[in-house]
C-alpha cells in the first residue's frame, strides 16, 4: 500500500512540474496565417477575371454589376466569393523563377484575377497535396484549392437571378390579354375586369419575389422570328421592363432582349407570373341535420 502511495505521489509531482513548465515556457506560438495578398476589400470597386472565362464586375452606387460581357446586376454572394480569394492562406511560398512557369502551368495562367491593384495568376494543382499554384508578383504560393471554380465559372453564373430590382415598386403589369394597374391609393384593377375577389395584388407580389433557377445567354432564332408574347412590368419610377415569353411550359423561359439573357423559372412560380389566380369560391353552407 505504501509503495502504491509513493508511486501516486511521484506521478502527481511529475504532472505539477510539467504544468509549471508549460505555464512559464509555452513554446513557440503557432505561425500566423499568411494570405495570398493584402487587399483592402472594402475599397475594391472593380474585379477582372480572365483566362478560361473573361468578365468584369464593378461596384456602382454600392451594388455590384457585371459590366462585361453583359451590363446587368450581379449576384452579390458570388462576387463575395471572388473578394475572399486574396485572403486565402498561403501554405508555402517560393521565389518566382520565370524559366519554370510552364512547370506550374503559369505560362499562360489558367485564370487571372485583378482587384485592388493586385494581380493573382492561377496555375495548376500540386499532384500530391492538391493545392493550387498562385503567382502574386515575384512570389509563387501554394494554397488550398477551394476557390478555382469561381474563376472558371461562366459570366452568366454571376448574373443576379432576381427578375426585378430589389424593392421594386410595380405600377403596371401587361400580359397577353390582361393588364393590371395600381392607382395612387395602392388599389389594383384589371383590364378586362375580373371576377370579384380576384387576388390581383398576388401577381405583383409574385413578380417582386421570383428568382430564376438558371440564367443563360439568349440566342435569337436563326429564322429571325422572335416570340410575339411579352410580359411588361412598369415601375413607379417609369422604368418599363419587358420580357419575351419564349416558353411557358414545362418551365417558363423569359427573355430580357435588352440584356441578351434568358431566365428560367420553375412552372409553379411561372404560373403566378403569367396567369391570374381565380378567386376562391366560398364553401357551400352546411346542410341542416
Amino acid at each position: 500500500m505504501a509503495s502504491a502511495m509513493k508511486i501516486n505521489l511521484a506521478l502527481i509531482a511529475v504532472i505539477a512540474v510539467l504544468s509549471l513548465l508549460l505555464f512559464f515556457n509555452p513554446g513557440n506560438k503557432p505561425e500566423e496565417a499568411i494570405p495570398l495578398a493584402q487587399v483592402g476589400v472594402s475599397s475594391v470597386n472593380k474585379l477582372q477575371v480572365s483566362g478560361k472565362q473573361n468578365f468584369t464586375l464593378e461596384k456602382v452606387d454600392g451594388h455590384w454589376r457585371l459590366t462585361q460581357p453583359f451590363n446587368v446586376p450581379a449576384n452579390e454572394n458570388r462576387v463575395e466569393m471572388l473578394l475572399k480569394i486574396p485572403s486565402a492562406t498561403s501554405t508555402a511560398r517560393y521565389p518566382v523563377d520565370t524559366k519554370q512557369l510552364d512547370k506550374f502551368q503559369l505560362n499562360p495562367p489558367g485564370a487571372t484575377l485583378k482587384l485592388g491593384g493586385v494581380t493573382l495568376d492561377f496555375g495548376g494543382a500540386d499532384p500530391i497535396q492538391q493545392q493550387r499554384y498562385v503567382r502574386v508578383g515575384d512570389t509563387l504560393h501554394l494554397a488550398a484549392d477551394d476557390f478555382y471554380h469561381h474563376l472558371t465559372a461562366a459570366p452568366v453564373d454571376y448574373v443576379e437571378k432576381k427578375l426585378l430590382p430589389e424593392n421594386a415598386k410595380i405600377q403596371r403589369i401587361q400580359l397577353p390579354g390582361l393588364q393590371l394597374n395600381k392607382d395612387k391609393d395602392g388599389k389594383w384593377s384589371a383590364d378586362p375586369a375580373q371576377e370579384t375577389g380576384a387576388p390581383l395584388y398576388e401577381m405583383a407580389d409574385a413578380w417582386n419575389k421570383v428568382r430564376a433557377y438558371d440564367v443563360q445567354a439568349y440566342v435569337p432564332p436563326k429564322d429571325g422570328k422572335t416570340p410575339v408574347e411579352t410580359a411588361a412590368i412598369t415601375l413607379a419610377d417609369g422604368q418599363r421592363l419587358e420580357f419575351l415569353i419564349l416558353q411557358r411550359q414545362p418551365d417558363a423561359i423569359l427573355v430580357r432582349q435588352d440584356w441578351g439573357l434568358q431566365f428560367h423559372v420553375v412552372e409553379s412560380l411561372a404560373q403566378q407570373l403569367l396567369t391570374l389566380k381565380k378567386p376562391e369560391k366560398p364553401a357551400p353552407p352546411a346542410e341542416a341535420k
